[in-house]
């Protein structure tokens, strides 16, 4: 009698759903990335207009 790990069975669909997973993961990862370029880039985009700014308030008080 041949014994057959329990790990290779699945049940049906069982894979599938590891894989739709895994697939949302990378595509939030995605996103997550996309989102942190947009940030750095507006970032660099108005960073120095900010910091003009608040030396502007800065030297406004004696």
């Amino acid at each position: 009698m041949r014994v057959i790990p329990e790990r290779s069975v699945a049940r049906p669909g069982q894979c599938r759903a590891a894989r739709e997973a895994g697939a949302t993961a990378i595509e939030y990862a995605a996103i997550a990335a996309l989102i942190s370029i947009a940030g750095i880039a507006g970032m660099t985009l108005i960073g120095e207009d900010v910091i003009a700014f608040f030396d502007s308030i800065f030297n406004a008080f004696p």
